[in-house]
């Protein structure tokens, strides 16, 4: 579905953007409070951070996440260079926030609303 100009993506043309999967859940906090982030580092540099159930996967699944994604982007900007209070911050201020993660190889993007 086209909804609108997307202003936010300043990057030059690339290939089509695969489906996007879009998720709600109520509130930041329970996402956050469901999963554990670990980084992944490849030659000691952190490329992203693997997100893991903490117990029950059913709320990550909700937000359209898998166990195992390893998260590489929030809101276009790759989190190599952020620590884990960064990215939570940046998934806290957000109504939506949009994640690229990387799925057995592949590349996801996922919308995630907040609310009710």
């Amino acid at each position: 579905a086209d909804l609108g100009p997307r202003v936010e993506d300043s990057s030059p043309a690339r290939t089509p953007d695969p489906v996007i999967i879009e998720a709600q859940i109520d509130a930041p906090e329970i996402l956050l409070s469901s999963v554990n982030a670990g980084p992944v580092r490849v030659n000691g540099e952190i490329t992203g951070y693997r997100l893991d159930p903490i117990g029950s996967a059913a709320i990550m699944q909700q937000a359209g996440l898998a166990p195992g994604d390893v998260l590489l982007q929030i809101n276009g900007t790759s989190v190599a260079r952020l620590d884990t209070t960064d990215v939570i911050d940046r998934i806290m201020a957000a109504e939506t926030v949009e994640m690229t993660v990387n799925r057995n190889g592949s590349e996801q993007t996922i919308r995630l609303r907040f609310g009710e």
